[in-house]
């Protein structure tokens, strides 16, 4: 009877290892298949860079500023160089027509001088307002058959800028002189500045005492 109560012993113990293993085997499969065995991923450990990288860092970024600069001197010497080129090619263009201008005047003022009327007359100068007579031509801005007209337009052309003087032909008639000279070339350049400065004289004519 003690042996049948052992053999029961042993009996009951191996089913119930039995029963163990298979449970743990089972939850071994299960886990396999539904891969439910989590990882802890690790931090990334930051990489430490050398002082040779650090170095090269910041060459690298030291080239690129002056590059940079380089760009930035080399595209305002190219703005100044096109301003200078724009200022000297205004200044060309406005000289151009300054010169263009001084010849048109030129030309029209010896055509003024060439086309100045001329007559002989026997004159007299009497009033000459300080003005002391150079020569035989004179330069002639109006005509007067009464003394008291010549005065007054004599005090006129002298506000106006013009030396005036009084002159009487044989006639009677008295002329306003604004010039005088000994040289015909001259008195008709004066007749043509004359009528291109001053436009109420611009009948003005060259008188050639005899």
């Amino acid at each position: 009877m003690r042996l049948t109560v052992i053999l029961c012993a042993l009996l009951t113990a191996g089913l119930t290892l039995s029963s163990c293993g298979s449970q743990k085997g089972s939850s071994k499969l299960d886990g396999g298949r539904n891969g439910s065995v989590k990882t802890t991923a690790k931090p990334a450990t930051p990489r430490i860079k050398s002082s040779e990288q650090l170095e090269a860092q910041k060459q690298l970024a030291e080239q690129k500023i002056k590059e940079a600069q380089e760009r930035a001197q080399a595209e305002e010497a190219a703005t100044k160089a096109k301003i200078s080129e724009q200022k000297q090619k205004a200044e060309q263009k406005a000289q151009a027509a300054i010169e263009e201008a001084k010849k048109k005047a030129s030309e029209e003022e010896a055509r003024l001088a060439a086309a100045a009327i001329a007559r002989e007359e026997k004159v007299t100068v009497i009033e000459n307002y300080g003005y002391s007579r150079s020569g035989s031509y004179f330069v002639i801005i109006g005509s007067f058959k009464k003394h008291e007209g010549a005065v007054a337009a004599s005090k006129t052309a002298m506000e106006n800028g013009l030396q005036a003087f009084i002159l009487e032909n044989s006639e009677g008639l008295y002329r306003i002189a604004v010039y005088n000279t000994a040289s015909e070339a001259d008195a008709r350049s004066r007749i043509a500045k004359i009528k291109l400065q001053h436009k109420e004289y611009i009948d003005a004519w060259l008188l050639v005492s005899k």
